[in-house]
Formats: C-alpha cells, sequence, structure tokens
C-alpha cells in the first residue's frame, strides 16, 4: 500500500525546497521548481550544462547536524525519477530546517529496496541506502 498524497504534510515540508534552491544556486546552479506535479521536485542546470533533478523531503525526527539512523530510506514509487534526469539527487532535509543529506543516486549502481510498515502504511516499499554515501551539509 502506498502513502496517500496529504495536502496539508505538503504544504508544511514546502519551505524546505527553498532552502534547497538557495543551496544549489549558491553553488552555481540554476535551479527552480519543476512545473510538472507529478516529477521530480527540482530541476536544475550545472555551469557545465548538466541537467540534474532533486527529490525533497523533510525527516520530521531527525534535530540537529547528525543524522540519527545508519540508513536513509526513499519511497521505492521514487524510482522512476533516477532515469529522467542526467543526475538526480535526493534530499533530506531535517525538521529544524539547518541541515541536509544529500545523496546522488543517479550515481550509484545498486539500489537496496526493504519493505516496512511506517505511521501511514502497513506494508510499503523502500530504497535503503547506507547513511555514510549521503553528505550532510549546512544549509
Amino acid at each position: 500500500m502506498l502513502k496517500p498524497f496529504d495536502a496539508d504534510t505538503y504544504a508544511n515540508n514546502d519551505d524546505a525546497k527553498q532552502l534547497v534552491i538557495d543551496l544549489f544556486r549558491y553553488w552555481g546552479c540554476t535551479i527552480g521548481v519543476n512545473a510538472d506535479d507529478y516529477g521530480i521536485d527540482l530541476v536544475g542546470r550545472e555551469k557545465d550544462g548538466t541537467v540534474f533533478g532533486v527529490e525533497v523531503e523533510v525527516k520530521h525526527n531527525w534535530h540537529g547536524d547528525t543524522f540519527p539512523f545508519t540508513t536513509i530510506h526513499y519511497a521505492a514509487r521514487k524510482t522512476k525519477l533516477i532515469d529522467a534526469l542526467d543526475e538526480v539527487w535526493f534530499c533530506t532535509v531535517n525538521a529544524d530546517r539547518t541541515h541536509c543529506a544529500l545523496l546522488c543516486v543517479s550515481a550509484l549502481d545498486n539500489i537496496k529496496l526493504i519493505r516496512k510498515q511506517t505511521s501511514v502504511t502497513k506494508s510499503e516499499w523502500f530504497m535503503e541506502f547506507p547513511i555514510h554515501l549521503a553528505r550532510i551539509i549546512p544549509l
């Protein structure tokens, strides 16, 4: 069972996108919100012309600068985003909006899938990555 769309949760987490936009612009990229509501959250271009996308989410049980788990999970339904652009980044922002975990998933050879229960679903597939593959970055 997939997590149903929740408009309130989406609206409460939407500010995280602007923080990620600001980060990539600081790095010299051109980036903005994707016009396709069903596509990846952000689309940008690096200085060398590489087109990339960023999927942004907020981890509400992560506070401070240290990610509290050994792995990081993204819904398996988001695998469709990985081949859509030259580069695809998954970005998890902490609840405080002070740090993010940034992972270039398009650069990985293997993706491990796990099935787990969440607060909203009884059984959902997720991509699981060791946290050491991500960079923790201040926002």
